[in-house]
């Protein structure tokens, strides 16, 4: 349903940004992947199946991450993002993204979009990194649910298809 849509939204973005965090580890230099703390409460096993959900998404878009990692980068640099105004910069190019269609892609999309928002966030303002990584995962809720992003997931089998 919608609603249980809603309910695991947040564990499956949160675990999407744990694995792509820690793939992030793997591929870039040591020096240039901050170490964040919040992420020590996530275990190498996914706690419940919106967790593995959240971690199957990152693998499987890995590919997208790195086909559009630069443009991610230059998106976020052009959005001069910080804290305060990272909502509306998330919303307006999260509208972009959705003008035209509706489909897992572009969902995935979302997902990797609100974390490299948290991780160039992590790189600039890391004092303000860890209540930033609890507002962006409002953020990417908040949207999924306002645009009906929820409804067209349950109406496709929800997160678990």
């Amino acid at each position: 349903t919608e609603e249980h849509v809603r309910n695991q939204t947040s564990d499956v973005f949160a675990n999407f940004m744990f694995q792509s965090y820690r793939q992030d580890q793997i591929q870039l230099p040591y020096d240039s992947m901050p170490t964040v703390g919040v992420f020590n409460d996530f275990t190498e096993e996914p706690q419940s199946p919106s967790s593995e959900i959240g971690r199957q998404l990152a693998v499987i878009g890995d590919d997208l991450n790195e086909k559009y990692a630069d443009v991610f980068a230059d998106m976020i640099k052009k959005l001069n993002l910080t804290p305060d105004t990272a909502y509306e910069a998330f919303e307006g190019v999260a509208k972009k993204l959705f003008a035209n269609e509706m489909n897992w892609g572009r969902i995935v999309m979302l997902l990797f979009f609100g974390y490299r928002m948290a991780m160039s966030v992590l790189r600039t303002h890391f004092d303000q990194f860890s209540s930033f990584l609890s507002r962006i995962t409002t953020y990417v809720v908040r949207f999924i649910i306002s645009e009906r992003i929820a409804q067209w997931i349950a109406e496709h089998g929800g997160w678990v298809s």
